[in-house]
């Protein structure tokens, strides 16, 4: 987004401190201030709180039905064809589901 932690920090009302504490695994932010923050940089929400470790992997939805609740207007003809897709891929990359996923930094 180009703002500097500062900026950051004034807008969503805390410490410019504390961002960098956060942004270093030195301390965790809250619910509440992890929403203000994911809607100053313009992030989907539940991804944000998913990556600050609100939620587990074991508990998002699988690719269909995710796509499904995601996009709803999407023709079922797309939505097969994007999982479908999705498969190919796992197949193709391998898929470990005990695995737990990449670490912070890692898939942005």
């Amino acid at each position: 987004m180009g703002i500097s932690a500062t900026e950051l920090a004034r807008r969503v009302g805390i410490q410019p401190s504390t961002i960098t504490r956060a942004e270093n695994g030195e301390t965790t932010l809250t619910i509440n201030t992890l929403r203000r923050v994911a809607i100053e940089l313009r992030l989907d929400t539940s991804d944000l709180l998913r990556d600050a470790g609100y939620a587990a992997a074991a508990e998002l939805p699988a690719f269909t039905p995710y796509l499904r609740k995601k996009y709803p207007t999407m023709p079922i003809e797309a939505r097969a064809s994007l999982a479908a897709e999705f498969e190919r891929i796992i197949g193709r990359y391998g898929f470990d589901p005990d695995a737990t996923g990449p670490k912070i930094g890692e898939d942005e």
